[in-house]
Formats: structure tokens, C-alpha cells, sequence
């Protein structure tokens, strides 16, 4: 039987805009175990980056629960929830997120905290076929080599659980498509826990398990 690395359990997340209640995230009840290639597809403003956020500790449920590893984030303090989204969650961008002025290691090695962390950023960049790009800035670099980057980063500290949101959305199909198989190869063979939010359909095809969201509510 599969560990179950993150559950929500009648989670929502409602934002007050005027005097109307907008429901991100509706009563929302899902698990992710671990090894899971996990993809939540929805249309724009469907709830499905919010999602993502409520999962991976970047935000708090307005209602219910999320736990991590059977623990309840919406109770950690602030410091727990940095140690949780450093050492467990490896986070991907739609717009990479990178700091302009560091060059590509700089950037991966940015979130070590070790000494050794020059080193570790040298050998991710290598894993994903960018160690002739180290010493290059951002702007020197195509889209595709900047996602590359930021998978890189993502790596660094060795995450059990890697969330996704829109990897392949600034990105032709072609290069969409590579970084898809750098994702399905942490997956399969590196154990990675993916979960991955997109727009394209196409992504079923590689899910495990495919969650579709509309209007806050999974569908």
C-alpha cells in the first residue's frame, strides 16, 4: 500500500472581493501518494493554481484541512512551513523565477543553506544537460534552458514532492515536451513525487492520477 504524502480533506479557500465571496477552492477533498505523476488540468481561474498553493504550503485553507506526512500545515508556524517548503516541496514556475543578476548556479545554489552547495548546483545543472550554461545569466539563455534552471533549483535540496504550475506554459511544444520528460523521468526513475498543474489536456496522457477543477470544485 502506497504512503500518502499529502491529503485535503473539505479544503476551500474563499477571497472577499467587494461584497462577494469568491470560492477559489470549493470543498475540496483529494490524496497524493507517494510516486504519484499527479495533473490537475482546469481552464484559467478555474481554482487549480490555488490548489497547488493550499497543497504546498504557500497559502492557508479558509476551511479544512491540509496535512503533509499525516501533519497539519494549516496549524505550523511560519518557520515550519519555510523548513517544510525547503526540504520537502521542490517548486516549478510557469516564469522560471529567476534572479537576473545571478548566473545559472548561482540561481540553482540559491536555496542551499551548506557548504557545499556550489557543488550541488554544478551537478544538477549537469542532470539537466545544462553544465556547458553555468556561468551564463537568464537573458543569455532560451526559455527552455531557463526552465531547465529552475527544475535544477527545484532539485537542489533533494524534495520529496516536486509541484509544478504551468511548467511548459511559456515554452513552443517542442521544448514543452522535454521538460515534460525530464518530469516524467524524475517520476519514474527517482521515485519524484509530481504534481503538475496545466491548462493542455494532453497531460492525462502521462498522469497517474488525473484531477480535474471547475470553479473550485473538482469535476
Amino acid at each position: 500500500m502506497k504512503k500518502t504524502l499529502i491529503e485535503l480533506k473539505n479544503a476551500s479557500k474563499y477571497f472577499k472581493q467587494g461584497n462577494r465571496i469568491i470560492k477559489a477552492v470549493d470543498n475540496v477533498s483529494l490524496k497524493v501518494d507517494q510516486g504519484e505523476f499527479v495533473v490537475i488540468v482546469g481552464a484559467s481561474g478555474s481554482g487549480k493554481s490555488t490548489l497547488m498553493q493550499l497543497m504546498g504550503g504557500l497559502d492557508t485553507a479558509s476551511s479544512g484541512e491540509v496535512t503533509v506526512e499525516g501533519k497539519n500545515i494549516q496549524k505550523m508556524k511560519e518557520i515550519e512551513l519555510a523548513k517544510l517548503r525547503q526540504n520537502t516541496f521542490g517548486f516549478i514556475f510557469q516564469n522560471f523565477n529567476l534572479i537576473p543578476t545571478l548566473t545559472a548556479q548561482e540561481n540553482v545554489e540559491a536555496p542551499v543553506i551548506d557548504k557545499d552547495g556550489s557543488k550541488k548546483a554544478y551537478e544538477m545543472l549537469v542532470k539537466v544537460g545544462l553544465a556547458d550554461r553555468a556561468d551564463h545569466l537568464p537573458n543569455l539563455l532560451s526559455g527552455g534552458e531557463q526552465q531547465r534552471v529552475a527544475i535544477a533549483r527545484a532539485l537542489i535540496n533533494n524534495p520529496d514532492i516536486i509541484f509544478a504550475d504551468e511548467p511548459t506554459g511559456n515554452l513552443d511544444s517542442k521544448t514543452g515536451e522535454e521538460i515534460i520528460a525530464i518530469l516524467k523521468d524524475l517520476n519514474k526513475k527517482e521515485g519524484k513525487t509530481v504534481v503538475m498543474i496545466t491548462h493542455d489536456l494532453d497531460a492525462k496522457k502521462i498522469a497517474d492520477k488525473l484531477i480535474s477543477i471547475k470553479d473550485g470544485k473538482i469535476s
